[in-house]
């Protein structure tokens, strides 16, 4: 059963593979990462973290807005905005 990446409690995968209560993020790494930076585009982490702590560290979280042939433009999140 996958944890948070935060405080480890154990998060329940639905039937759409995904997190009850939670959040699932996918990283190909990147090119600036010592630690993962997949050479493979079918390759990447997975790591899950839950409502609760996504809530707690909304601070150090931004919403990325890509619009095409443009820079993104990171917001402030705003939960259930």
């Amino acid at each position: 059963m996958p944890k948070c990446l935060v405080c480890d409690k154990e998060l329940v995968i639905n039937d759409c593979h995904a997190p009850d209560d939670g959040t699932l993020w996918e990283s190909t790494g990147n090119w600036g990462s010592t630690v993962y930076d997949s050479m493979h585009s079918n390759v990447f982490l997975v790591a899950y973290v839950c409502d609760e702590c996504l809530l707690k560290k909304k601070d150090s979280v931004v919403e990325r807005h890509v619009v095409v042939d443009s820079r993104p433009v990171d917001k402030p999140w705003t939960p259930g905005g």
